[in-house]
């Protein structure tokens, strides 16, 4: 797929599995162990950023995933960074000397984390923390981030959400906190540690539109209880619109 979800097709081409194989060594740096804790989650983060997906046989110990073998299929999110998207939402973002509570809401693959990413680049006055756990935002190398997020921004990644925000409090007095995709209560529980702490939190999720945040069981109760200022909603790929 490229970057905007399109898929692409070929039937000049046929991939056996020995060329999946390779693939899937090559993609995990010929250290499979290395990365058993993303293999697990069913995808990598390349450098630059980029994300793999793969599906195969899932191997389930006492109800957990704890490898995926025999690969049949990868799918390339291409990460890119596109500055001068996030101009025209700074005023309402940022707005006497603090960021509002936002969160970014669309389906998949219309830009959020993109938007995200320019986001805390602008915000540049403030100290940012990032919470990258799947290391999408900042596409970190070996301790490199592969995206300009800013002098003033601080990235921990491959953390849970909860552990990484409950670090960045302790040790690096953030004015904002940014997570992607959040979806689950302990993302709930680490936005609400983070504001009571005195933090603003960006943050994006899933969904089309109010009605599906709100009957969204996991992350409902942010949602519903007026912990985030201010909506997001990206319509069609550089189009939003802001609910307060």
């Amino acid at each position: 797929r490229t970057s905007k979800g399109e898929l692409i097709v070929s039937d000049d081409e046929v991939c056996e599995s020995e060329d999946l194989h390779d693939v899937f060594e090559a993609i995990n740096e010929y250290s499979i162990y290395a990365h058993i804790d993303s293999i697990r989650n069913g995808f990598i983060t390349v450098k630059g950023g980029h994300r793999v997906g793969f599906c195969g046989h899932a191997v389930v110990e006492d109800g957990k995933v704890v490898n995926i073998n025999n690969i049949s299929s990868f799918n390339f999110r291409i990460s890119h960074q596109v500055k001068g998207i996030a101009d025209d939402l700074m005023k309402v973002i940022s707005e006497k000397n603090r960021v509002s509570n936002t969160l970014i809401v669309s389906p998949p693959g219309m830009g959020k984390t993109t938007l995200l990413r320019e986001i805390i680049r602008k915000l540049n006055v403030f100290n940012i923390a990032v919470i990258d756990e799947r290391s999408e935002i900042a596409g970190m190398y070996n301790g490199i981030p592969a995206n300009d997020l800013g002098m003033r921004t601080d990235i921990i990644d491959g953390i849970n959400k909860y552990d990484g925000i409950t670090m960045m409090l302790k040790s690096m007095g953030p004015q904002v906190i940014a997570l992607d995709e959040i979806g689950f209560k302990s993302d709930v529980e680490g936005i609400k540690k983070a504001i009571k702490s005195g933090c603003s939190v960006l943050a994006t999720a899933h969904g089309k539109n109010m009605e599906d945040l709100k009957n969204n069981v996991e992350i409902q109760e942010v949602c519903n209880n007026g912990y985030f200022e201010k909506y997001i909603f990206i319509e069609k790929v550089g189009e939003y619109s802001v609910v307060d």
